[in-house]
């Protein structure tokens, strides 16, 4: 009868240190999927056609936000190149020249030629599109 009670026991006891070492486990991977989640979510809103283009560029700065720190979130880049869209849309060219020149840095950072040449060109486009026509032509002193 004493084994019995001390094995009941035990497994409770198990039992209880069980569900309690993963509740923690459980709920930081429900935080990250919620900030995966919201991430998406402001993504998909800064590309809603049928929302005015200043709420989507709110929905683009959240997302962005949401990042936060991870620099090497692949979705950066992505969600840049399309604040650099909807600032041009909206006629704030000095800010789609800015994140273009951050976007360009990106590139270099990467490495990756064919992105230097398409952000470059971004660059010079609003450089133009502000009359600033000289400063398309010298864009890689500017970043």
């Amino acid at each position: 009868m004493k084994i019995l009670k001390f094995t009941f026991l035990f497994f409770v006891v198990f039992s209880i240190f069980l569900l309690a070492s993963c509740n923690p486990k459980d709920e930081l991977q429900s935080s990250k999927n919620s900030e995966l989640d919201s991430i998406s979510f402001f993504m998909q809103e800064m590309k809603n056609d049928k929302i005015d283009f200043k709420t989507r560029l709110k929905q683009a700065n959240s997302a962005f936000q949401k990042i936060g720190n991870n620099k090497f979130d692949s979705r950066i880049k992505e969600i840049l190149a399309y604040k650099i869209y909807l600032y041009g849309y909206l006629k704030q060219l000095d800010s789609a020249i800015n994140i273009s020149k951050e976007l360009v840095q990106i590139s270099i950072k990467n490495n990756d030629s064919v992105a230097i040449g398409n952000n470059y060109y971004r660059l010079a486009y609003y450089y133009f599109q502000s009359d600033k026509k000289d400063s398309a032509f010298i864009t890689n002193k500017l970043c």
